[in-house]
């Protein structure tokens, strides 16, 4: 090392911490709770891969909620979100994310008591 520059190391993120990350960005892009979604990591042409399974949370019928979206258009944007989020949080580049939903979980909007 030679005079000011500071020596250059190395930064590694685990590969439980990364599905940590990815978990909680699922839950939060699906609306659901991190213990209702598993994530699988894999190595997909040398770029990190994603398996995703898990609820997606919904309003009851009638409601409208969501924004009149349907599931498969909220997935389709939780693949998106989730994408982003591992690039923002983990500074990790996402090559491909499979999400398999596993069932809803209602959510209701109400006064807390």
């Amino acid at each position: 090392m030679t005079g000011s520059q500071p020596a250059r190391g190395r930064t590694d993120i685990s590969r439980r911490a990364l599905e940590r990350v990815a978990t909680a960005l699922a839950a939060e892009a699906l609306g659901t709770g991190a213990a209702s979604i598993r994530v699988r990591l894999d190595d997909v042409a040398g770029a990190l891969g994603l398996g995703v399974a898990g609820r997606i949370g919904v309003a009851p019928l009638g409601d409208g909620g969501r924004g009149g979206q349907s599931v498969v258009d909220r997935a389709e944007a939780a693949v998106d979100r989730i994408r982003t989020g591992m690039r923002t949080v983990a500074g990790r580049e996402v090559g491909r994310i499979d999400v398999r939903l596993t069932g809803v979980d209602i959510t209701r909007k109400g006064r807390v008591r």
